[in-house]
């Protein structure tokens, strides 16, 4: 049997020291480079999101420039039943990117990202945001000769007949909405929920019998 001398030993021993402390900083490096990379990621995909609904809201704006200052197309023509698209679900994902974003800013630690209060926060809004906008997607737009049905993803339908039909409101901005008033209530369509079939509006205002007074589709009595 050899037996090594005390000091090569104490050196031997403080190699293996020296290397476990290399790895273990290897691997927090790694983690913490992930982590990095893992928030950075969810805050383009937020930022992806954000600017779809900015795209999307321009082109709604250009589609429905007639309708805004008060001149409807000469025929509506319109899908009785309209399935919405799919950039319908960009709120959504929005709020999951955030969410995505809170989690890997709290797995970064509070040294190199944000406190991990803020991140947690953050993290905690866009769950509600995300929850909120899967609930509220406008699904589907339903007319007929009766009124128009607006459905939900998880949400009651909203029904609004032609004749309790009060007024249709155009947005303001490219990113705002058009809202539609009756006696039981009041609805917003986004630019998203109308993408492709802005041609329903126009409906609307037909079979409502609505008149422009300047800046909104009212009512005549």
């Amino acid at each position: 049997m050899i037996v090594l001398p005390r000091t090569t030993r104490r050196v031997c021993a403080s190699r293996r020291e020296e290397i476990a402390l290399k790895v273990n900083a290897g691997i927090a490096a790694s983690s913490a480079g992930a982590a990095g990379i893992a928030v950075a990621a969810s805050a383009v995909a937020v930022v992806l999101c954000y600017l779809g609904l900015i795209v999307v809201g321009l082109r709604s704006w250009a589609r429905t420039g007639l309708l805004r200052r008060g001149r409807p197309p000469p025929e509506a023509l319109a899908t009785a039943v309209t399935r919405t698209s799919r950039t319908t679900y960009l709120a959504a994902l929005a709020g999951v990117s955030v969410v995505a974003w809170g989690v890997s800013a709290v797995a970064e630690g509070s040294s190199r990202g944000p406190p991990t209060v803020v991140a947690v926060v953050v993290a905690m809004v866009g769950a509600g945001s995300a929850a909120a906008a899967v609930q509220a997607r406008v699904a589907a737009l339903e007319w007929s000769s009766r009124g128009l049905v607006v459905r939900y993803g998880r949400r009651a339908p909203f029904v609004l007949a032609w004749a309790d039909c009060s007024a249709l409101s155009p947005p303001r901005t490219p990113v705002g909405g058009w809202r539609v008033a009756g006696r039981h209530g009041r609805r917003t369509l986004m630019p998203s929920d109308l993408l492709g079939h802005e041609q329903l509006l126009a409906v609307v205002i037909r079979e409502s019998g609505l008149r422009f007074d300047g800046r909104v589709w009212r009512r005549v009595r």
